[in-house]
């Protein structure tokens, strides 16, 4: 039987269990991982498990943080999470879900309606819920099963901070209610592939939403995206959208407060597809982006800019065949960062060009890679501009 004070074990059981949160550790969407849990979840929980069993006074304290995070991925562990916490409440009079802060759901294709009924009955104990991710790997269809997805929508309570969503019903008029909710409380939110129809993407207004990521949307949502009130957007980061008209009316309408823009993999319109997105957003900061083929001289058509300060090109999407290759593939990126100076980006200070690793798949020889990159830094660093070269 432990002989210190149950608030030091409290302390020491805390510390020696602590798992950080993506959600908490950085609210940008774009360095949330993509399996949607966090990295040493597994561990951390049979640590907590295995303490739990020391003695009755160590399983009362590991409670607390026994349902701290929670993270379902098979209908039984639903089920079972779902009974528990019922038999708790009835019998102990213990909610320890109030003490659950943050849950991440990835069910599988089988089990979607099930599992949706004990994920509602779970969330019904978790009243200080603050992140919440969803990845549902079902294939929802209009009329079917929104019953029961729209059920779980409603379990989850008001104060949510961090929502990650992917391939769930986020169309209007099914789920506008939840949204309306949830809305104020929301900072950070990534929303990918979503099931949408012709009433278009959601609606609410997202008054204190800072970061915001989106990817596989259809054109005619990013209309909806102007009624959404994103006064305080200050980082946007889309993937596998057009761009175009729809997406240069969203930035027009976010532009004032945005700092920071990601591009993932994207068609380029036109040649001045960069001056149009930074005349729209006069104090951006940052700026990433991803060509889904070769790199053109897009720089070369803007005029100036006076914030911005740092780009990410990531180069891994650029080589398409192996004439391109041996061809001018190379010069093309030499020719894009060629316009890239210190008069008309006065504070640009630092260039990032990644996926370089990627290339040598590509009947690139290192050698080759080496000398190309070191005329690109070479030419940029007379203009003061450091460039940073990432695998």
């Amino acid at each position: 039987m432990p002989t210190l004070p149950p608030e030091i074990w409290r302390d020491i059981i805390q510390l020696a269990t602590f798992l950080p949160v993506h959600f908490e550790t950085s609210p940008d969407p774009n360095d949330w991982p993509t399996t949607r849990v966090p990295t040493g979840y597994k561990s951390s929980i049979i640590t907590k498990k295995f303490l739990s069993l020391v003695s009755h006074q160590f399983h009362h304290i590991i409670s607390e943080f026994l349902y701290e995070i929670i993270h379902l991925e098979k209908l039984i562990q639903a089920q079972r999470l779902a009974n528990g916490l019922d038999e708790l409440a009835r019998t102990e009079g213990c909610y320890p879900g109030k003490w659950t802060r943050h849950m991440f759901v990835t069910v599988s294709i089988v089990d979607n309606g099930s599992a949706a009924t004990h994920v509602t009955r779970i969330l019904r104990h978790c009243d200080h819920l603050v992140g919440f991710s969803w990845s549902w790997q079902g294939s929802w269809q209009v009329g079917n099963w929104d019953t029961e997805q729209i059920k779980m929508m409603e379990a989850i309570p008001d104060g949510v901070q961090y929502l990650d969503c992917k391939s769930v019903i986020v169309r209007n008029s099914a789920t506008k209610p939840f949204f309306a909710r949830i809305s104020p409380s929301l900072l950070a939110m990534r929303i990918s592939d979503p099931k949408v129809d012709e009433t278009g993407l959601l609606e609410a207004q997202f008054l204190h939403l800072t970061h915001l990521d989106l990817s596989h949307l259809p054109p005619h949502c990013l209309m909806s995206m102007q009624n959404w009130g994103l006064n305080s957007l200050t980082c946007l980061s889309v993937s596998y959208i057009p761009i175009g008209s729809q997406f240069y009316q969203v930035l027009e309408a976010v532009g004032n407060s945005l700092v920071s823009l990601r591009l993932g993999t994207v068609m380029i319109p036109s040649e001045d597809f960069f001056s149009t997105i930074l005349s729209l957003t006069k104090i951006l900061e940052k700026f990433s982006y991803q060509f889904e083929r070769r790199l053109t001289r897009a720089w070369s058509t803007v005029e100036h800019h006076s914030s911005l300060c740092h780009i990410t090109c990531d180069i891994r999407n650029t080589v398409n065949s192996y004439e391109t290759v041996m061809g001018d593939h190379w010069r093309s990126i030499e020719d894009h960062f060629m316009d890239l100076d210190t008069q008309r980006f006065p504070e640009l200070t630092n260039v990032v060009i990644c996926g370089v690793r990627h290339l040598q798949t590509h009947w690139i020889t290192t050698d080759n890679i080496s000398r190309r990159l070191r005329a690109v830094v070479a030419s940029l660093d007379k203009r003061r501009i450091e460039v940073t070269v990432v695998n």
